[in-house]
């Protein structure tokens, strides 16, 4: 975290940039409203850009029946329940102390191949995993295939969050290096725009802003590059398994 900026600050900010400080004309919930949807905007392009703002995950050391593992009774490892994913990163199944496999996502049309896979390492089975909704709790969950959890500690579930909308005055995001800026002239020029005044100035100004932002965030790591990820080895075979395909 670099910069935190509560919804009280940044609805007074949108106000400023709007002229309507003193103005009856939109009540504060509709300015809440704005800077909500402009910060899920933002809070969408970040994740876009693949560099992993906003990752946390959730340990899920036992499945219900089916071999669906729920994420929301399980404490995230930011605090709280799991109760706010929004997109899965990636799933590792933990086999006690000694082996952390990263678990291939299966498509659905193969649904049943897994079933009928051998199993080239007695401690590590051949699985892979979707994400579902839990048809009994209907809670987000993950499914595993096949239907076999012998020997998992626990799953290792990757995700990003839903963005925070916030509601209280306190509530807070984190603006990084002035990022905020554009949550603010977006919001500004929607309440703008609702009194038929013209938004082109602070339309102009947000853009600039974006370029700044979406240049900078697509860089996190400044230290190394991004590159190829080896999915022959990933995705088709485990870890010590002599390079025997999974199916």
């Amino acid at each position: 975290m670099a910069l935190m900026r509560t919804l009280v600050q940044l609805r007074e900010e949108v106000r400023q940039r709007a002229d309507m400080v003193n103005s009856a004309f939109v009540t504060n919930a509709e300015v809440d409203r704005c800077i909500n949807e402009s910060w899920a905007h933002m809070y969408d392009q970040l994740l876009a850009t693949g560099e992993d703002y906003y990752l946390k995950y959730v340990d899920i050391p036992s499945a219900t029946s089916g071999g669906i593992f729920q994420f929301a009774t399980r404490t995230a490892s930011s605090g709280g329940l799991a109760t706010d994913v929004y997109q899965v990163r990636g799933v590792d199944a933990v086999y006690g102390s000694n082996y952390t496999v990263n678990l291939p996502r299966f498509n659905w049309e193969e649904r049943n191949i897994y079933m009928a896979a051998p199993e080239f390492i007695p401690y590590c089975p051949i699985i892979a995993y979707r994400v579902i909704q839990d048809p009994v709790s209907q809670n987000d969950a993950i499914e595993i295939i096949p239907n076999n959890s012998n020997g998992i500690t626990n799953l290792r579930v990757w995700y990003y969050p839903n963005p925070k909308y916030m509601t209280l005055d306190t509530d807070s995001i984190d603006g990084r290096s002035g990022w905020e800026e554009w949550v603010v002239l977006d919001a500004a020029a929607k309440l703008l725009a609702k009194e038929e005044s013209d938004t082109s100035q602070l339309e102009r100004q947000a853009a600039r802003i974006w370029a700044r932002v979406m240049t900078v965030a697509q860089n996190r790591d400044a230290g190394q590059s991004k590159r190829i990820t080896d999915v022959s080895f990933n995705s088709g075979a485990w870890p010590m398994a002599g390079g025997f395909r999974r199916y």
